[in-house]
């Protein structure tokens, strides 16, 4: 710059003098003759200073541009204050930074104190006068334009120029657009808030909104909603979680449009992976109809995330709705990734706390049954010793009263049987619980096994409610535990009642023989075909939602209220057909009727049912010799029992209450008994540990143990330690004549 100030300086230097010359020494035209070389180069002098006033006008040009270019890129603009004056020159960066349209530099104070957002004035003016006092730097930051909803951050620097007086003439500064760093600075001390209030396991629905809230208190143009997967039975998929003060007409615009237009903003966002962003909201098909309301929100621009788990489900939609679209993408993607962050943070939390629930519920329930079967067990053993002796006592006296022809008191004592005979069917049902007892399948008349169910709902089923049944002819037997086709039959004409919560209505049992051909199963999802027993269970209730009828086979899975339901009906229902073979669909819609079809294979084979009624003898087997036996039971009724039993039909008895008793006359004399009959569970010895004992002396000796539970033995031990059978109680006087006969 100075090389080029000097040579201007000596070009007019030149050109003076040599005019100054021509004009003073010579005529007016003999000059111009006479010294037209002089005149050439003054001419050319002259040239020459037009053309380097011209370049440097031009470097200045581009240096200015070079620095305005700069200081963009840099969101930096300059300003210089005359104190005096009382005017501010800025720089064209920094009149677009402080967002003052239609307006030149330079500005007076006034007009540009008044564009400092107002809550930030007292704080710019007290560490302005500080510099002007005391001479110190000046730094502040500030938020500008009053006007529009977005606040600009800047930091505004500063040096004072003093005179000679030592008074204050000059300020010259620079503004820095910092709204990114403030924005991102203060949603992260944000977010780290909640992040505690996650690690406190605060409520999802609260996190969700305080997320909503620090970016509407962070930047008052952005409003923030967030769509949360609703797990839960609920009319809708999802729940919507917002900031306070969020405006009502915006609220009922997202409630009732955004979640049921599937090209809403929100639907769309929900359906990509990245992020949506739209710049004219209001011409999107769904809003349109809300335009109106939605112009005095000046909301005008819409940008969404959706928020994935580890297996790339959509948990939630987060949604930002901007007013007036001025506030840079850069800026949005920020909060929007930020914001994003934190409520997959939550959401997973909340899965994950939902997940520790749901396994310690399952626990408690788990801890529940086992005590339950422990009970079970307990009460198992007792009530069959007490049910074998009324099945045997009345058995003897079936046998008086035949001798007597006393028919009455015949009827009266099958009575009794069939009593015997339902008691014996319950301990079999408790025995589930303990998981005693393995699954025995047998080929059955399903219809005898519907009938008797039908007859014992009656107690808990309200007359109001009407049962019809329909039963096709010539249906082919099914291959199932009695048992446990009695408990799921039972299971869905209960759900059937508790769906009528007014107890009126009609529940309507099928049962019919279908052919099937690629059927689905509605618990396995599995296909089917062939030939099935179908029982179809149909309620008048109130229906299964399509949200939960998925669920319904889950275990513990219910929508019964504490206290009413388990969860576990439908999972039975599901591990016993599942069990047999079979299969199960569900038709339902809310309201006015669920009907849930059970498929059995249908067994082609004409296989003999095994008889249900087998507690009392046909006739008798065979008689004894005189056979010793030792009966060991510390039931003393039924040990009674049966050494009458077995003395009537030609045996030598030795009856013993106490296992260790029985053990010691035994060893004094092991050849004096050919056969053992014992029970299992008793004081100071059990069954089998006596029989290891006998069996030590005298291997070949037979030994029966009959049992009404046993938490360890089984065939495989029994067959190990030698023992001969296991007879569950109550024993039958069919089997038990039959296994001394077989033994002996």
């Amino acid at each position: 710059m100075k090389k080029f100030i000097n040579i201007i300086f000596f070009v007019l230097l030149a050109g003076i003098t040599l005019l100054s010359y021509l004009i003073s020494t010579k005529p007016a035209y003999a000059q111009y003759v006479d010294n037209l070389p002089l005149i050439f180069v003054s001419f050319i002098l002259l040239l020459a200073l037009f053309i380097a006033i011209r370049k440097i006008i031009q470097q200045g040009q581009k240096i200015k541009q070079e620095l305005f270019i700069s200081q963009r890129a840099a969101k930096i603009g300059s300003w210089n204050w005359d104190i005096k004056k009382k005017t501010i020159h800025f720089s064209d960066t920094a009149i677009k930074l402080i967002d003052i349209d239609d307006v030149e530099s330079p500005l007076s104070n006034t007009k540009f104190f008044s564009h400092i957002y107002k809550p930030d004035r007292a704080n710019h003016l007290v560490k302005l006068k500080a510099a002007m006092k005391y001479g110190k730097a000046y730094q502040v930051e500030i938020r500008c334009n009053t006007q529009r909803p977005f606040k600009r951050r800047l930091l505004s620097k500063g040096e004072v120029f003093f005179d000679g007086q030592n008074q204050p003439y000059k300020m010259i500064g620079m503004h820095q657009d910092i709204t990114q760093t403030v924005i991102q600075r203060e949603m992260q001390e944000r977010m780290r808030q909640i992040l505690q209030n996650i690690i406190e396991h605060e409520n999802i629905s609260s996190i969700l909104s305080k997320i909503c809230t620090a970016i509407h208190e962070i930047e008052s143009s952005l409003y923030c909603v967030i769509y949360l997967q609703n797990n839960s039975v609920s009319k809708k998929d999802l729940t919507l979680h917002y900031d306070k003060s969020l405006p009502p007409t915006l609220i009922h615009i997202l409630n009732s449009i955004t979640i049921e237009d599937s090209n809403s903003e929100m639907q769309q966002t929900r359906r990509q992976k990245n992020a949506l962003y739209i710049d004219n909201i209001a011409q999107e098909h769904s809003w349109k109809s809300a335009n109106l309301m939605l112009e005095p929100l000046h909301i005008s621009a819409f940008c969404g995330q959706s928020i994935f788990d580890n297996t790339q489900n959509c948990n939630a939609v987060i949604c930002l709705y901007i007013q007036d679209n001025l506030i840079p993408r850069e800026i949005i993607d920020q909060i929007l990734a930020m914001a994003s962050s934190i409520a997959a943070v939550a959401i997973e939390g909340q899965h994950q706390s939902d997940n520790q629930q749901k396994i310690q519920q399952q626990l408690y329930h788990s801890q529940k049954m086992d005590s339950i079967g422990h009970l079970t067990a307990g009460i198992a053993h007792d009530f069959n010793n007490i049910l074998g002796s009324i099945v045997g006592y009345t058995s003897l006296a079936k046998r008086l009263a035949a001798k007597k022809n006393d028919e009455k008191l015949d009827d009266y004592l099958n009575e009794v049987v069939i009593a015997s005979k339902r008691a014996r069917d319950l301990i079999s049902q408790m025995m589930i619980f303990s998981r005693s007892e393995p699954s025995k399948n047998i080929s059955i008349d399903a219809k005898v096994v519907i009938k008797e169910v039908m007859q014992l709902v009656k107690s808990i089923i309200p007359s109001s409610i009407t049962i019809n049944h329909h039963f096709e002819k010539d249906i082919n037997k099914i291959r199932i535990n009695p048992i446990a086709l009695h408990q799921l039959i039972m299971n869905l004409l209960i759900n059937a009642k508790d769906a009528m919560k007014s107890n009126v209505g009609e529940i309507s049992i099928k049962l019919l023989q279908v052919k099937l051909d690629s059927y689905k199963c509605m618990s396995c999802h599995d296909s089917f075909s062939g030939q099935y027993v179908c029982i179809e269970i149909k309620d008048s209730g109130s229906g299964i939602s399509s949200q939960i009828i998925n669920h319904i086979f889950d275990p513990f899975f219910t929508t019964k209220e504490i206290g009413q339901g388990t969860g576990m009906g439908l999972a039975v229902v599901h591990g016993i057909l599942h069990d047999c073979g079979g299969h199960v669909s569900v038709l339902t819609k809310p309201n006015p009727d669920t009907s849930f079809k059970l498929y059995f294979p249908a067994i082609s084979e004409q296989e003999k049912t095994e008889s249900i009624d087998s507690l009392l003898p046909d006739e008798i087997i065979s008689i004894g010799s005189g056979e010793h036996i030792m009966v060991v039971d510390d039931d003393i009724p039924l040990s009674l029992l049966f050494e009458e039993i077995i003395n009537s039909y030609g045996y030598n008895v030795s009856r013993f209450d106490n296992s260790q008793v029985a053990l010691q006359a035994f060893l004094t004399a092991p050849d004096d008994y050919q056969l053992i009959i014992t029970d299992q569970t008793m004081p100071f010895l059990t069954g089998d540990e006596m029989a290891k004992q006998m069996l030590s002396v005298k291997p070949e000796l037979p030994i029966i143990i009959c049992t009404g539970y046993s938490e360890h033995l089984n065939e495989e031990l029994a067959n190990k330690i030698g023992i001969k059978t296991i007879l569950t109680k109550p024993v039958t006087i069919n089997t038990l004549l039959e296994w001394i006969n077989r033994t002996l």
